[in-house]
């Protein structure tokens, strides 16, 4: 809980040194979410799409699966979108939403070191699970 008040002072101290840099850390934090949500309900819409075998899950969306994760899909897309918008009509060094920059710096720099150093050494987690699930 501590930590919590920590971050959350330290968050709001940032909204008195600048909004700027406040509005860039919410919109990075929301477009991060949104690309996280993206990424894996794309993931389990393709191998539907292909007919793969989904994993081995505790409950399922049944037949209604496929629809459910594209309706997500569409709903996610436009949010990921407008998560990089400035947030006036007049937009100069100040107003401009900075967030799409870093996000975009962070995905490049992750791209690079994963190829560099990560592909050799990353162990995925499913390969660290030795028990298999019984439904």
């Amino acid at each position: 809980m501590i930590v919590s008040l920590v971050v959350t002072i330290l968050l709001a101290l940032i909204n008195v040194g600048s909004t700027t840099a406040l509005n860039a850390i919410t919109s990075l934090t929301v477009a991060s979410l949104m690309s996280a949500y993206l990424i894996s309900i794309g993931c389990i819409l393709l191998k539907r799409i292909r007919g793969e075998a989904l994993p081995s899950r505790r409950w399922s969306l049944g037949k209604y699966g496929g629809f459910i994760n594209a309706a997500a899909m569409l709903f996610l897309l436009p949010l990921f979108v407008f998560s990089f918008f400035p947030l006036t009509k007049e937009v100069n060094a100040t107003t401009m939403n900075w967030s799409s920059l870093i996000y975009v710096s962070v995905i490049l720099f992750a791209t690079v070191y994963y190829f560099a150093y990560g592909k050799k050494s990353y162990v995925p987690p499913s390969s660290l699970v030795r028990r298999p699930f019984k439904p």
